[in-house]
């Protein structure tokens, strides 16, 4: 088995397997996600399912080794139960645009999984890939992941077609994300040191004068300029690891 490369609080991403299939096969069986993030009727047995699955792995695989990166399967970290998936690659329908695709299984819907898996892909390839721009579409009137959208602030692009239906399209330059996501490091920053103060009390042996989330940089003057500096970013998300989201 892959060892897992991205991960949260509540997840770990590694790269999916031909053993994966029959787990990922299951949501290939419910119309509701079928429908809607693949834009094809669902599968009609288990037998079915399992194949369209091992279709759709060898589909990642092959991205994979052509371009160094691709789609991630998610999987729940007290369970290792298959969550869903979600990565980034090209989409040859869009001129090879890079994309982050994804597919949450019907029971962790309303879980707030969707975002937490996005915002790994996006940690990962703005990051650490380096990447300068990434895409997405949702399906018209797709409340859920047109929140999503506004939550990482991807702009709304004008609407296009996929495989015969209309979808919305989005571009998120990496300056958007790196502005919104520091925000996010910061609140991050804040909950820990609020944590910590919570349980050490009043006889906590820090210095009177330096808050917690000063501790996380302190020494390292990078570490206070997340926005002019990515790998900074990248430390402090790490450093989030109570109830943020980070790279492994």
């Amino acid at each position: 088995m892959l060892p897992e490369k991205l991960r949260s609080e509540r997840l770990f991403l590694r790269q999916l397997v031909p053993a994966d299939a029959p787990a990922l096969g299951i949501a290939m069986r419910d119309a509701n996600i079928t429908e809607t993030t693949m834009f094809e009727a669902p599968a009609r047995t288990s037998e079915e399912g399992t194949a369209r699955a091992s279709a759709r792995i060898t589909d990642f695989s092959e991205h994979w080794c052509r371009y160094g990166f691709g789609i991630y399967g998610a999987f729940d970290r007290k369970t290792e139960a298959l969550v869903g998936y979600s990565g980034l690659r090209h989409i040859d329908e869009f001129d090879g645009d890079i994309h982050i695709s994804t597919m949450v299984d019907r029971p962790f819907w309303s879980s707030g999984l969707g975002a937490e898996i996005i915002r790994l892909n996006l940690e990962n390839g703005f990051l650490e890939q380096n990447f300068d721009v990434v895409y997405a579409t949702t399906r018209i009137l797709e409340q859920a992941s047109l929140r999503l959208m506004d939550t990482f602030g991807f702009i709304r692009q004008p609407d296009r077609m996929l495989r015969h239906w209309p979808v919305h399209y989005y571009v998120l330059p990496k300056e958007v994300f790196l502005a919104r996501h520091v925000n996010y490091l910061k609140q991050c920053l804040k909950d820990l040191a609020e944590k910590s103060l919570a349980e050490n009390g009043s006889g906590s042996s820090q210095h009177p004068s330096q808050h917690p989330s000063q501790q996380l940089s302190a020494g390292n003057p990078a570490d206070r300029n997340l926005a002019g500096d990515d790998a900074s970013a990248a430390r402090i998300a790490r450093n989030c690891s109570s109830g943020a989201v980070g790279l492994a």
